[in-house]
C-alpha cells in the first residue's frame, strides 16, 4: 500500500543522502591524516587514517545521531525491502516464503545494531567517563599512534 511504498521511498531518500555524506567523509577525504603500520616496507605508501576520520567525526554527539538513525533507516530498509523481495522470487516456493523471510529480517538486526556500535565506540572512547569504566585513558586525534599529519 501506500505507506509501504512511503516508508521505501523515505528511507530510500534517507539512505541515498547517507552514502553520499559516507563516501564523501570516508573515501574522498580532503584529510592529509595519514597512517603507516609499523611493520610495513620503509617505503610503502600510507594510507588515510580511518580511525582518525572517525575519531574527528564522531567526537560530535550529532554526527553520531546522524550515523544511527541512517543506519536503522538502512535496516527500515532491508527489512520492508526483503520482504517484497522475496515475494516476487520466482526461486522460493510459496511455503518457504515465510522461513527465508524470517531468516533475512534475523540477519539484519544483528548487522545494523554492529554499524551502530561503532559511531557510539568511537564517541564514547573520547569521554572520560566511558575510559574510566574501561579502565583506559582517553582517546583522541591526538593520541594516535603512526599517525602523521
Amino acid at each position: 500500500g501506500p505507506l509501504t511504498t512511503g516508508l521505501l521511498a523515505l528511507t530510500g531518500t534517507v539512505l541515498l543522502a547517507f552514502i553520499v555524506l559516507h563516501l564523501k567523509t570516508f573515501r574522498f577525504s580532503s584529510s592529509t591524516r595519514r597512517w603507516r603500520h609499523p611493520d610495513a616496507y620503509p617505503n610503502a605508501p600510507s594510507d588515510r587514517d580511518l580511525y582518525v576520520l572517525m575519531l574527528e567525526l564522531f567526537s560530535r554527539p550529532e554526527q553520531v545521531v546522524f550515523y544511527v538513525s541512517a543506519i536503522i533507516a538502512v535496516g527500515v530498509h532491508l527489512h520492508r525491502g526483503w520482504s517484497k523481495t522475496v515475494l516476487k522470487m520466482d526461486g522460493v516456493l510459496k511455503e518457504e516464503r515465510q522461513p527465508v523471510i524470517a531468516i533475512g529480517h534475523v540477519l539484519i538486526m544483528p548487522l545494523c545494531a554492529g554499524f551502530c556500535l561503532v559511531p557510539c565506540w568511537m564517541h564514547g572512547i573520547q569521554q572520560q567517563w566511558f575510559a574510566e569504566v574501561l579502565g583506559k585513558a582517553v582517546e583522541g586525534v591526538d593520541t594516535c599512534a603512526n599517525a602523521t599529519a
